[in-house]
């Protein structure tokens, strides 16, 4: 069946249509209605928390953005620009996010599960009830938590890196929160060297955490420890000397921790490489660990390593207290 009216679906039992066209005002089932075909919304659609299921080969499109009460994807589904959902979103086909924003938008806990393992390009959270994901999530781009507490909790959230794109986490404002953890991917890409400059946006984080996506050496636990050759180095501003030369410290074991804030510098060789790390991510208000040693020497004193704590893009002409 092909729908396009302004009415109110009525009944205790899931209605089926091939395609649902909205030029008026559509008041949703109570419960669940399904659509083999695509939506195309030119109204209004009122959910009526009730649960949209898609179980066909479909896309979403039109003039006006459709707000879901529950969303299920038992087909496969190519989404719009913007996408709304006010309960639960189930994913048990494929879900093309189109490098469209979804938003969790309710006034009660949602969750994003499923069997599939979906990736969305934008995730938004405007719920202060929260969020939880029960089912392994890839973001592509970026995740805003406006109110409530996104949870990861058990489950696996990637934000994708790759020669494209790195996936971030904007800003958590005052009352939002994310608990759990996060696998913060990055690409590398290829450089003027061999050598980078890294850190680690994760909490808890030590050098094993980044050997087993690249090969080390010269330290205990590295993947050639007999080498003379030391592929990480952190620097030491309190050391005194010529600044190129005497400030530079190398790992001496895979158990040395990746300090929030410090910079490393760190051989990789000439391929682009992507690296990953799980754990809590950092947020909120972070110090960055820098110190100003006074030997006399202006132009070798206060040089530091620093680096961005955030899974995000920040402008450091924006920072204070410096």
């Amino acid at each position: 069946r092909q729908m396009c009216i302004r009415d109110r679906l009525l009944g205790t039992s899931p209605i089926t249509f091939q395609e649902v066209i909205i030029s008026g005002i559509l008041t949703g089932h109570a419960t669940n209605f399904n659509v083999t075909g695509n939506w195309t919304n030119n109204g209004t659609f009122v959910h009526n928390s009730g649960t949209v299921t898609f179980n066909g080969i479909s896309s979403i499109a039109g003039s006006s953005t459709t707000g879901f009460g529950g969303l299920t994807v038992a087909g496969t589904l190519t989404a719009p620009s913007n996408l709304q959902v006010a309960r639960n979103l189930l994913i048990n086909g494929t879900f093309t996010h189109n490098n469209g924003t979804v938003t969790m938008n309710g006034n009660v806990a949602q969750t994003i599960g499923g069997t599939s393992v979906p990736s969305f390009y934008n995730l938004t959270q405007n719920n202060s009830a929260g969020v939880s994901i029960t089912q392994d999530v890839k973001l592509i781009n970026t995740l805003t938590i406006s109110s409530g507490t996104f949870t990861t909790t058990g489950k696996i959230f990637t934000l994708v890196s790759n020669v494209s794109n790195t996936a971030n986490i904007a800003a958590i404002p005052s009352g939002a929160n994310l608990t759990g953890s996060i696998v913060m991917e990055r690409y590398t890409g290829t450089g003027p060297t061999d050598c980078r400059q890294i850190s680690s946006s994760i909490s808890g984080t030590t050098i094993a955490d980044w050997a087993d996506d690249f090969p080390t050496s010269g330290f205990t636990g590295s993947t050639d420890p007999t080498n003379g050759f030391v592929s990480i180095y952190t620097y030491d501003e309190t050391l005194p000397g010529n600044k190129d030369n005497a400030g530079w410290v190398g790992a001496t074991n895979i158990t040395n921790p990746i300090v929030a804030g410090k910079g490393y510098y760190v051989y990789m060789g000439p391929n682009p490489i992507s690296i990953s790390v799980k754990g809590p991510p950092q947020k909120f208000v972070q110090s960055i660990p820098v110190t100003f040693s006074n030997s006399g020497s202006i132009n070798d004193d206060g040089w530091n390593l620093v680096s961005n704590n955030y899974p995000s893009a920040i402008d450091w002409r924006n920072l204070t207290n410096w």
